[in-house]
């Protein structure tokens, strides 16, 4: 009993960072106008450090409840197929979302739109951070706590079903900036890819390749808003 409220708070309070994690850079990005070119840079080097160190922390406790396995060819291979599948949904829930309301992209994306406009005139390393921040640490944070701490704390004995629901549910819930069935549906189905792909045979790596090959194509696009 003990371990398991122990578990559940170590679950919690990981949720607690996806949402605080990215707020130090939203000022930065909010407030660059009044940054010097020597603050920028060592605003954005600290970020980025504490972030890593952050990284390093989640990494380490979820490897005390798993065994590493090997990133082979065929991994590689399989993850690849994920991610294509990944972006299919994330297509056709662009659609569906485009039918039923009007709007042309999900409400996150129309929110990092705006942010990949504000930093075009901006400071170099603040749009080089989160750019970093959307292909890269984004996707490994979220994948070491949803479909890591959230499964192996909570569910590593317990029913899969239970496991993917309930860790899809809510890293759709955390995407939402407002009410809206059908961006919860298509988070809920992106969800549900990186599940399969983490529970294949239980290994970190492979679905966060997956999250890195999905958020590739609005990363480069974000990139040429940007510098072109």
């Amino acid at each position: 009993m003990k371990k398991t409220f122990w578990n559940m708070l170590k679950v919690v309070g990981s949720l607690v960072l996806v949402f605080i994690i990215n707020r130090p850079l939203t000022y930065l990005i909010s407030h660059q106008k009044s940054l010097t070119a020597w603050t920028a840079w060592g605003a954005s080097l600290l970020y980025l450090l504490a972030v890593l160190g952050l990284i390093l922390w989640l990494w380490r406790v979820y490897r005390t409840e798993t065994v590493a396995n090997s990133l082979r060819l065929k991994d590689v291979g399989i993850a690849l197929l994920f991610g294509l599948l990944a972006r299919l949904v994330a297509i056709i829930g662009t659609l569906l979302i485009l039918l039923t309301s009007g709007q042309e992209t999900s409400a996150n994306d129309t929110v990092l739109f705006g942010i990949a406009a504000e930093l075009k005139d901006g400071f170099f390393p603040i749009a080089v951070l989160f750019l970093l921040y959307t292909a890269l640490i984004a996707p490994v944070v979220e994948e070491l706590i949803f479909r890591g701490l959230f499964i192996e704390l909570l569910f590593k004995n317990g029913p899969k079903w239970l496991a993917w629901l309930l860790s899809s549910a809510v890293f759709a819930g955390l995407h939402l900036h407002s009410v809206a069935p059908m961006e919860f549906l298509l988070y809920f189905a992106l969800a549900s890819v990186l599940y399969l792909s983490y529970a294949r045979r239980g290994e970190i790596k492979d679905s966060i390749l997956v999250h890195i090959l999905n958020n590739a194509l609005p990363s480069l696009v974000f990139a040429f808003q940007i510098f072109f």
